[in-house]
């Protein structure tokens, strides 16, 4: 079964990540916490109502101006990719469907993708989810 990626809900500042697939039944949802891997024996809905009866997720429609974001799969699903960079010269990273901080140098040596160059700031990424950065989540570097 092939998992096409849809995009994220944000909820109580945790990312679930919606997904499709066609399968005997007509079209199928799945919902992850990471956008990197495919679902591994997915819990199957096949509607988004279903899944906000039976997971309690609000779902809304998203606003017509606001873009769709979908990021490409890391070349290595196995491996971690990160996510942003956070101030004083920290890296999210998600890695199995957790995320954590790393320092950049590390994040830098160990090659991780995308290249940290490309990373988007805290305050970009939050702002690309719809969340405006917090006085305490301003970027450092």
């Amino acid at each position: 079964m092939t998992w096409k990626y849809r995009g994220a809900v944000s909820q109580d500042g945790v990312n679930f990540h919606i997904w499709t697939t066609e399968d005997e039944k007509g079209l199928a949802f799945a919902v992850t916490r990471t956008a990197a891997i495919e679902p591994q024996r997915p819990v199957v809905f096949r509607s988004i109502e279903e899944i906000a009866a039976r997971t309690g997720l609000r779902l809304a429609d998203p606003p017509e101006t606001a873009p769709f974001i979908e990021l490409p799969p890391p070349p290595r699903p196995d491996r971690p990719f990160g996510v942003f960079r956070r101030p004083g010269g920290w890296v999210e990273v998600s890695h199995e469907g957790a995320t954590a901080p790393m320092p950049a140098d590390i994040y830098v040596r160990d090659g991780i993708w995308p290249e940290y160059a490309r990373l988007p700031t805290q305050s970009q990424y939050l702002t690309s989810k719809g969340r405006p950065a917090t006085p305490s989540e301003t970027d450092g570097g």
